[in-house]
């Protein structure tokens, strides 16, 4: 089993998924954000038919942290900032906070703020064959130059794959949640 904000899942013969691979219920990790569907039996328990592993983001660390989690710390990852304190936890992978260096890659998981900066759960170090990937709000959408920005990052999207969102016209895109890969 599984447990997401204090209900606890019942995982038997649910499908996980991560980067649209299976994988087995041993490779969660606390702190990782993940999206369930499935049934609520009560308010502490329920039955997962699907668990996705969904990262805020994934990519090169642009500027190094500042401060310590002890004292909360701040970095940017693919333009996203990153806010980390003594609550997130840093996967082994990481051999510790102080280790990370710029253009190391990152996977973050955690929450999106008021302000759209990234409140961290989870941390963990990726190999250099990754996908890059950000899910947040758009801003500042120009279809007539095809960009937008999550965070401090500036999409271009001309050329990709678009599913679910409205055609693209001025600045139509702009609060809409996506995740760009």
């Amino acid at each position: 089993s599984i447990f997401v904000n204090g209900v606890e899942f019942s995982t038997n013969g649910a499908t996980i998924r991560r980067d649209d691979v299976s994988i087995s219920e041993s490779e969660l990790r606390k702190g990782m954000t993940v999206e369930v569907q499935g049934s609520i039996a009560s308010s502490t328990s329920g039955t997962a038919t699907n668990v996705t592993v969904e990262e805020a983001v994934r990519g090169p660390v642009e500027a190094l942290p500042i401060g310590t989690p002890n004292t909360g710390a701040i970095m940017i990852v693919l333009g996203q900032t990153v806010h980390v304190d003594n609550t997130t936890i840093i996967d082994t992978s990481v051999p510790n906070f102080a280790a990370i260096t710029a253009g190391m890659l990152l996977e973050v998981h955690g929450q999106r703020k008021a302000d759209g900066s990234i409140a961290a759960t989870f941390i963990e170090k990726k190999a250099a064959a990754v996908v890059f990937v950000v899910r947040g709000t758009v801003l500042g959408h120009i279809a007539a130059a095809q960009t937008f920005s999550v965070g401090a990052l500036t999409v271009n999207y001309n050329g990709a794959i678009i599913n679910g969102m409205p055609a693209p016209s001025g600045s139509n895109w702009n609060n809409q949640f996506v995740e760009v890969k």
